[in-house]
């Protein structure tokens, strides 16, 4: 796993002057004791997770949404992941539902294209694009 501090940033890490307002975030996540954690810091088992993790960051830093409107979205992802059949639902996974949640909300918001993201969905489930692309 990978802790926070070593996350995708402009050298790889975390701006040390992004670290309180990330702290901040996560001190207001709902289920934040899911938030997968080593030693103490946050840490992710796959370099999407941290994708998701600073995409939403990014957005809401930069004005896209608030964060509680994120949190709603994270929020009605898990119930719905809890909700499901344990028979036909994934595995539990809480940047899945994360991701869930931040695609809602950017489509709603127009920031994502819905066909262009299933395209790129699709050419990235086949083999067209690199999962090791950064």
């Amino acid at each position: 796993m990978t802790a926070v501090t070593d996350v995708t940033g402009t050298g790889g890490r975390v701006e040390e002057d992004c670290r309180p307002d990330v702290e901040r975030i996560v001190a207001d996540l709902p289920g934040q004791d899911l938030l997968p954690r080593k030693e103490g810091e946050l840490a992710f088992s796959a370099p999407w997770e941290i994708r998701a993790f600073a995409l939403a960051v990014a957005a809401h830093r930069d004005g896209r949404f608030s964060w509680p409107e994120f949190q709603g979205r994270l929020v009605a992802a898990i119930d719905r992941w809890e909700r499901a059949d344990p028979a036909e639902r994934a595995s539990w996974s809480y940047y899945r539902e994360w991701l869930q949640g931040l695609e809602s909300l950017l489509l709603e918001r127009g920031l994502v294209d819905a066909d262009e993201l299933d395209a790129r969905t699709h050419e990235f489930l086949h083999g067209v694009r690199d999962p090791k692309h950064h």
